[in-house]
């Protein structure tokens, strides 16, 4: 028996596994044959069962018949030989610490903490218990504590593993509203994708009461991060976000920079241009719009254009971008009526009432015609 096991696992390990098994799972370990799904070449399929913390825990892995039961759970659990079963061991000691918060007991919390074998572990629990700190009116115990989660996340060697619980404990400043020290935490992060993420948050929280200068500075840094990075994707929410913002603020070529290169970028793209439209800048504008692929953003972009010229007395001009908008909505393959609908309101905002009113006609069914042919009626009063 030993001497199969030992293809799969040393002995030392092995019994280090079996050990670790019989102390963290509450009933004893067993093997049951997978009968359904595929079965592999010259080999079955086996699910490894076994209970811990009131929940079961299975692994399925295919294994070579020629060996024992030990073949495949040491295939299915050899990666977490020697040190991965930290991870279970410290799994089982957080739901004590959770039993412990949910109990006020948050001195024999702080203590079991340091019962844990992962630095992340500690680092994301002490966050934990922070908040719990917090949500029982002990604002400076909370405190303390995130300074020592920032302590102990400084010591995690995985870079994206100390990101995310700098993250976290910046975000738990945030809830707070201590947005300087968030914002220390953040500037603290290495790995750039996480760094340019918790930045955003940070910003957007001094957006939020006021500090624009404050977040404009953050703005920057974010996007000094996402020059580091030769995939943006992850971090496409926050870009589109700091375009956004500078278009508000009539940072009109800014935005531009940023968000052109990105993919699936046509949503925040036909918010810019329209405003690039009320700048005087509808040439480019349109210009832009004709870029996008998707014909019901296409189609939109330009009503929307369509109406800020209008209003600024090129009503020709707007006129013929509405009939390119109708026409363009006519490939659309699904919600068509839905896109017209928008397309005759933006219509019916730049005072083109007449054509407003024909785009309506064609929208199916009636029910939706007569709901965007009574809006149309209520604008015009007002616009007149």
């Amino acid at each position: 028996m030993q001497k199969e096991i030992c293809r799969t696992v040393t002995l030392k390990d092995w019994k280090d596994l079996l050990d670790s098994i019989e102390q963290h799972f509450w009933t004893p370990a067993s093997w049951k044959r997978y009968q359904e799904g595929f079965v592999g070449f010259d080999g079955s399929e086996w699910i490894f069962e076994g209970y811990r913390g009131g929940g079961l825990y299975k692994v399925l892995t295919t294994w070579c018949g020629k060996d024992n039961f030990a073949f495949a759970l040491g295939n299915s659990l050899g990666k977490f030989i020697p040190n991965g079963f930290g991870g279970f061991k410290d799994d089982c000691k957080s739901r004590i610490i959770d039993e412990y918060l949910h109990t006020g007991q948050f001195d024999d919390a702080l203590e079991a903490v340091q019962t844990l074998e992962s630095a992340y572990c500690q680092a994301r629990t002490l966050e934990q218990i922070a908040a719990q700190f917090r949500r029982v009116g002990q604002p400076r115990r909370a405190n303390e504590t995130l300074v020592y989660a920032f302590q102990v996340a400084q010591t995690i060697e995985k870079l994206w593993d100390k990101a995310y619980a700098l993250s976290g404990i910046a975000n738990n400043y945030l809830y707070a509203d201590q947005y300087d020290q968030a914002l220390q935490v953040a500037q603290s992060i290495e790995h750039s994708e996480h760094r340019a993420s918790t930045l955003w948050q940070v910003s957007s929280k001094y957006a939020e009461i006021g500090q624009l200068e404050r977040a404009s500075s953050i703005w920057t840094q974010v996007l000094e991060a996402a020059k580091t990075l030769e995939n943006r994707e992850g971090i496409n929410h926050e870009l589109c976000g700091i375009a956004r913002q500078y278009a508000k603020l009539g940072r009109l070529d800014q935005a531009l920079e940023i968000v052109q290169p990105l993919h699936n970028n046509e949503d925040v793209l036909a918010e810019i241009i329209v405003l690039l439209a009320a700048a005087g800048r509808e040439n480019q504008a349109i210009e832009i719009a004709n870029t996008f692929e998707y014909p019901e953003k296409k189609a939109l972009a330009l009503a929307g254009i369509a109406a800020k010229v209008a209003v600024a007395g090129q009503i020709e001009k707007a006129d013929k971008l509405l009939i390119q908008s109708f026409q363009v909505a006519q490939t659309i393959k699904h919600e068509k009526n839905k896109v017209l609908a928008k397309i005759a309101i933006c219509a019916a905002t730049g005072r083109l009432y007449e054509r407003a009113i024909h785009i309506a006609q064609t929208i199916e069914p009636p029910s939706r015609r007569a709901k965007v042919l009574d809006e149309i009626a209520r604008i015009a009063p007002t616009r007149e």
